[in-house]
C-alpha cells in the first residue's frame, strides 16, 4: 500500500496559459499529470495526448523529457519508489545493529511509512492500485520495490546467517521468497477495505489479523526464527484500517 510518492495529489495543475517552467519542474509536471491520469484511466487506456492536455505542454515539451510512454511510466515509479528506497537506506546504512534488530527495521518499513503519511488517504490510494486497470502499473511499482529492496535484504539475511541466528541454505534465494511473500497479505486487505460498514466487516478484519500473522510466521520458520520472533509492526493496524471511512460512490461525489 505504500504508492504515494513525490508526485503524488496536488503535483499537477495545467496552466492558465503556457509559461517558461525549468526543465526539472517541467519533468515533474508532466510526472505528476501522468501518475494522475494512470490512477484515473489506467496505464493502458491513457495517451500521451492526454498527459499533454493536462499539463498544456507542447509535443515537443513532451519529448524534450521523454522518449516514450513507457519511459513516462518508468518515470512516475521511480517517483512512487523513492520514499520506500530511501527508508531502505537508513537501514542499509546501519553497521552497528544486529541482524534481527536490521530484520525489524526492515520488516516494520511498510507500517512506518502509512503510519507517517495521511493513512486514509493510502488506504483509497490502494483501492485505485489494485483495480483491474492499474494491475499492471501495480506489478511494475512492485517489482521496482522488490528489485531496490534485494541488496538490503540480503545483506541481513547474510550478516544473521554469520552471527548465527539465522538458518538458511541460499542467501538469495530466501531473500527473493522474503520479498514475494511482504505482499502475503494484500488480497485480505483489499478484502477488508472494501468491508468497511457492511455485516462482514468483522469477519474481514479477523481474516486480515490472520493473514498478517500468517506471513510473519512463515517469515519466521523461512529464517529458521522461533515463532512469533517478527512482526508487523503495527498492533493496531487492522483496527485503524476498518475505522477509516470509504469515499463516496463517484455518482455522490
Amino acid at each position: 500500500m505504500q504508492t504515494v510518492g513525490r508526485f503524488a495529489r496536488g503535483k499537477c495543475m495545467k496552466p492558465t496559459k503556457r509559461k517558461n517552467m525549468q526543465p526539472e519542474a517541467r519533468r515533474a509536471q508532466l510526472l505528476g499529470c501522468a501518475q494522475m491520469l494512470f490512477f484515473s484511466k489506467g496505464f493502458e487506456d491513457t495517451t500521451i495526448q492526454d498527459v499533454l492536455d493536462l499539463a498544456g505542454v507542447s509535443k515537443g515539451g513532451f519529448y524534450h523529457h521523454f522518449k516514450s510512454k513507457d519511459e513516462l511510466l518508468f518515470g512516475v515509479l521511480d517517483g512512487m519508489a523513492e520514499g520506500v528506497f530511501a527508508q531502505m537506506s537508513v537501514v542499509a546504512s546501519d553497521e552497528k545493529s544486529s541482524a534481527l534488530d536490521l530484520l525489524h527495521n526492515f520488516t516494520h518499513l511498510r507500517a512506518n511509512y502509512l503510519r507517517e503519511h495521511d493513512y486514509p488517504g493510502q488506504v483509497e490510494m490502494f483501492k485505485i492500485m489494485n483495480q483491474d486497470k492499474n494491475l499492471f502499473l501495480l506489478e511494475q511499482f512492485k517489482r521496482r520495490v522488490r528489485t531496490g529492496a534485494m541488496p538490503v535484504l540480503t545483506k541481513i539475511i547474510r550478516k544473521g546467517c554469520d552471527e548465527g541466528t539465522f538458518t538458511v541454505a541460499d542467501v538469495d534465494t530466501t531473500a527473493e521468497l522474503i520479498l514475494f511473500l511482504m505482499n502475503f497479505f494484500d488480497f485480505a486487505l483489499l478484502r477488508a477495505i472494501d468491508a468497511r460498514g457492511t455485516d462482514i466487516a468483522d469477519e474481514a478484519a479477523r481474516n486480515l489479523q490472520a493473514a498478517i500473522d500468517m506471513q510473519f510466521l512463515t517469515l519466521d520458520r523461512i529464517l529458521g526464527l522461533p515463532d512469533g520472533t517478527t512482526d508487523f509492526g503495527w498492533p493496531e493496524a487492522v483496527d485503524v484500517t476498518m475505522e477509516t471511512v470509504p469515499s463516496p460512490p463517484s455518482s455522490a461525489k
